[in-house]
């Protein structure tokens, strides 16, 4: 029934007959008080009402979040007997965003609540308690617990989604939300105050939107930023009074608005009684304070079931992009939830695959296994499509889920480590089946679906005995993470799985089919000279000339020229590829020749510079400007146009946005009126664009000086020498250095009196950051620097802080590719403070400076802090570990756990008892 629904009674209700008496459509309740409310017997007279059951949770789950997490858990799966007629919806915690939620008195303690910090701790216990709920009973519907709003919990987004505050406390939920609550959230709804409701909160359209339908704001977060369809339940909608002379209206109306939207599950008012008298609830209790109960809940009774209307989804996380031309680069077309095609290198597509259908904090090994798994049933649907002939596999579980918006650092790592490689048998792309929990053994294929049995999809015994989730055939996710957590790499857990297997190099996708060229015979001409607006020449523009069924290519020449000859009779369209210019309707008749002349926008220069930074990575082309909302237009070597809108990427800056650049070569990148080009060589780069008066033509090359301990050194003479170029300049009190009208080419820098030196190529045109470091003299010794070590239980990350900001880290983990992180990115922990996802156990190396420093990491939350000095302080400068008597195979255990970790190697031995 879509109808108004109530939160029952806070304890036994003075008339239950009269409180389930008008219909009503869902049920809230905590698990305390469902029997006092006769909550079982209204499910059986009305079997399609929803059910909301509450837990209370324990309020110092931050003493210890794995245990309470376990006890918890075990709690609410011990009720399940009780809960499974009602077939409910179940939360276990509530607003554990405000610090009396928590225990803590203190309000002035209540910014603590709304930080990152916390709801990264938050989502950690969440995720560790429903993980146990689900293990144990996988019937169970759980479903997000709702926060208070209006404390960083959405990041107070706009009508599209997108948080106006930078981040959200769902940033670090949204993955439990899609993988453990069947990606339905639930949502407290507010319009008024102790004193009652506040007429324009309700009624008032703007204010509205921000107070009783935040919720499709909270909907429309979920869809733009995590890729996610979420749905809703308000399960408290109240604190607008009871004795408002309006009060049914508001319900009525209230919920004719939410149930209108079919993502909204259920929507329940809070409350009917509070037999316990709580100050805070009694202006909500309907049965103590409604003006005239009867003929409110009169009215109620004859309110309609509400039907739901058609909804206007959100804008897509990113533009559809214009189909890719033939290439050998492997394409693939992806169905998205608006019903765009939007054609993916396979690479991109595989990165915003693995973190949607695998948690990215699992390990490393499980990732890249995830990766090949993915990749493999891409390129068979790239054969066989899946939703053709237009595309070849959807965004959603009925293919592979896939969400460009959850792709980050681990999940990459895996990409980039199995690229391109497959599962093949016999000479063929396998089809690569998985599912989340195969339930302690796999299935064959033809148990299954109907079909002949496939050699490689054997039944096999699985080392995760969890409840099974899934069809069951083929690899099983939650093994693969067991697997890789005892320490299996990803070839021989593919191998498990599939049975009879290799992992290879994958083969040449075939190219999106076109229609062969035919080219027209004959002897007219179209040629013309291209200029910028100022109309100086333009060299080097591709241009395409386009006619039914051909297409041909030229280029300008220095001088601006152009020709395209031997052109039959016809109506052709000409188009200058990266600018966005084109004439159509150009008749040709035989043995003409047609002048047409281009106009081209080109940057001034007086108004933007851009730098260029690359490093080792993914073939990633990212940016910022310095604002959020411009669109940016990306032209590829292969002519496909893809769009950006500035600020879709925070981790970039306010203006930051991202492309997916595989393709090595020149791509134009366009906004606003400024056109630069970028060139990609497969690796990650990042141009950072700021608004400033550049000259036309200039080179900069710039960057700051450095000693061996990351000091800025002041007063050093840099010197630029080149063809034609010997320039020299001191560096300023920061460390700084700058070289402005540096022409194209290759050149040296150096540093006077040092033997330090770096070649630097520049185009003339764009800024180029090159940052110095001289090194440690020779008497230096590795141990200036003390590694400080704290571990604490939470997710796998690496934290830790240098004295100084702007040191560039580079952390090379036990398996993939070193990361480099830069300090002072995290100042949470301290001036000089970096973060880093660590999900692989092992041992990881550290570098910065002169320094090296080895860091056994056991899947914990792990912060390490540098000290500059030599010795830690006196307070810990020694110290001497004494043992108990250990049995040989637990003291040989600990002695090379003391060996593995860099700080305690070599300290340590091992001696008989006496």
């Amino acid at each position: 029934m879509r109808r108004p629904g109530v939160w029952v009674a806070n304890g036994t209700p003075g008339d239950s007959a009269k409180m389930l008496s008008w219909r009503p459509g869902a049920l809230t309740s905590f698990y305390d008080y469902l029997s006092a409310n006769r909550v079982l017997e209204y499910k059986t007279q009305h079997p399609d009402v929803p059910i909301i059951v509450r837990f209370q949770h324990p309020q110092g789950w931050q003493q210890d979040p794995a245990g309470f997490a376990r006890s918890h858990a075990d709690m609410i799966a011990s009720k399940w007997p009780d809960l499974r007629a009602l077939d409910p919806y179940v939360y276990f915690a509530n607003e554990l965003n405000l610090h009396y939620e928590n225990g803590d008195s203190d309000v002035g303690r209540q910014p603590q609540y709304e930080s990152r910090e916390f709801y990264q701790k938050y989502a950690s216990w969440v995720k560790m308690t429903a993980d146990q709920i689900k293990q144990r009973v996988p019937a169970m519907k759980l479903v997000c617990p709702p926060f208070a709003f209006g404390h960083h919990e959405d990041g107070a987004p706009d009508d599209s989604g997108n948080p106006k505050e930078g981040w959200a406390g769902y940033d670090y939920l949204a993955d439990t939300v899609h993988s453990h609550f069947a990606d339905i959230i639930t949502f407290h709804a507010y319009w008024g105050h102790s004193g009652g409701s506040v007429h324009d909160w309700l009624y008032d359209v703007t204010q509205s939107s921000w107070y009783a339908f935040r919720w499709r704001r909270v909907l429309n977060l979920f869809q733009r930023r995590y890729s996610l369809q979420a749905r809703v339940i308000i399960d408290e909608a109240g604190n607008f009074g009871a004795s408002d002379e309006d009060f049914t209206d508001q319900i009525m109306y209230h919920a004719r608005q939410c149930l209108a939207d079919s993502r909204v599950l259920a929507v329940t008012y809070f409350l009917w009684e509070d037999p316990s008298r709580s100050p805070g609830n009694l202006p909500n209790a309907w049965a103590q304070r409604c003006r005239n109960l009867d003929d409110h809940i009169g009215r109620l009774a004859a309110m309609p079931d509400v039907t739901p209307q058609p909804i206007q989804p959100a804008p897509s996380p990113l533009p559809p992009s214009v189909p890719v031309p033939p290439t050998s680069t492997p394409f693939i077309r992806v169905l998205m939830p608006d019903g765009s095609v939007q054609t993916l290198d396979l690479e991109e597509y595989v990165r915003g695959v693995v973190p949607t259908e695998m948690p990215s904090s699992w390990p490393l090994e499980a990732l890249k296994v995830e990766a090949v798994a993915a990749r493999s049933y891409a390129m068979v649907a790239a054969t066989r499509p899946r939703h053709g002939p237009n595309a070849d596999v959807c965004s959603t579980t009925h293919c592979q889920a896939y969400s460009p918006s959850r792709i980050n650092p681990s999940t990459d790592q895996a990409v980039q480590a199995t690229r391109g490689q497959v599962v093949m048998y016999q000479g063929e792309v396998a089809t690569t089946y998985y599912s989340a929990n195969c339930g302690g053994h796999t299935l064959a294929n033809e148990s299954v679906w109907a079909g002949p049995p496939v050699p490689y999809l054997r039944p096999v015994p699985c080392i995760n005995p969890g409840p099974k989730n899934g069809h069951g055939v083929g690899m099983c996710q939650w093994g693969a993470h067991d697997m890789a957590a005892r320490g299996d790499n990803y070839t021989t857990i593919l191998r498990y799985y599939y049975t009879g297997v290799t992992i290879s190099a994958a083969p040449t996708l075939p190219p999106t089919p076109s229609p062969a060229p035919s080219q027209p015979a004959g002897s007219a001409i179209i040629r013309g000279v291209v200029a910028d607006q100022t109309g100086r020449p333009r060299a080097n523009v591709r241009l395409r000339l386009i006619r039914t069924g051909w297409n041909g290519e030229t280029v300008s020449g220095a001088d601006g020229t152009y020709s395209f000859r031997q052109l039959s009779a016809g109506v052709y369209s000409l188009l200058a590829i990266a600018y966005a210019v084109r004439q159509d309707g150009l008749t040709l008749a035989d043995g003409q020749e047609l002048v047409v002349n281009l106009a081209v926008q080109v940057s001034q220069g007086d108004k933007w510079g851009m730098e260029i930074v690359r490093r080792p990575g993914l073939p990633v082309l990212a940016g910022s400007l310095p604002r959020a909302g411009i669109e940016v237009v990306l032209m590829t070597p292969a002519d496909s146009m893809l769009t950006a809108l500035s600020g879709s990427k925070r981790q970039y800056g306010p203006g930051g946005f991202e492309f997916w650049a595989a393709q090595v070569g020149t791509y134009v990148l366009r906004f606003l009126d400024q056109v630069f080009e970028v060139t990609m060589d497969g690796q990650f780069t990042r141009v950072t664009f700021t608004e400033g008066p550049v000259k036309t033509g200039e080179g900069v090359i710039s960057g700051r000086l450095r000693d061996a301990m990351g000091r800025a050194l002041a007063g050093q003479q840099i010197t630029l020498m080149g063809t034609g170029v010997s320039r020299t300049v001191n560096t300023s009190s920061a460390g700084t250095y700058r070289f402005t009208d540096v022409p194209a080419g290759t050149f040296a820098l150096a540093v006077t009196g040092t033997q330090l030196t770096r070649s630097v190529t520049s185009d003339g045109r764009s800024s180029l950051s090159v940052d110095l470091t001289l090194p440690a003299a020779s008497s230096a010794s590795a141990n200036q620097w003390v590694m400080k070590v704290a571990r604490t239980p939470g997710p796998s990350i690496l934290a830790g802080s240098t004295p100084e900001a702007g040191v560039t880290l580079t952390v090379a983990p036990p398996t993939g590719s070193p990361v480099e992180v830069v300090s002072g990115t995290q100042p949470i922990y301290g001036a000089g403070g970096f973060e880093m996802p660590a999900p692989v156990r092992g041992v990881y190396t550290l570098r910065f400076l002169d320094q090296t420093f080895k860091l056994q990491l056991d899947g914990q939350f792990t912060r390490v802090t540098f000290i500059q000095g030599g010795t830690l302080p006196p307070s810990e400068s020694q110290a001497r570990l004494v043992s108990r008597v250990l049995s040989a195979t637990q003291a040989n255990t600990l002695f090379q756990y003391l060996e593995n970790n860099a700080q305690t190697r070599g300290i340590f031995s091992l001696e008989p008892p006496s």
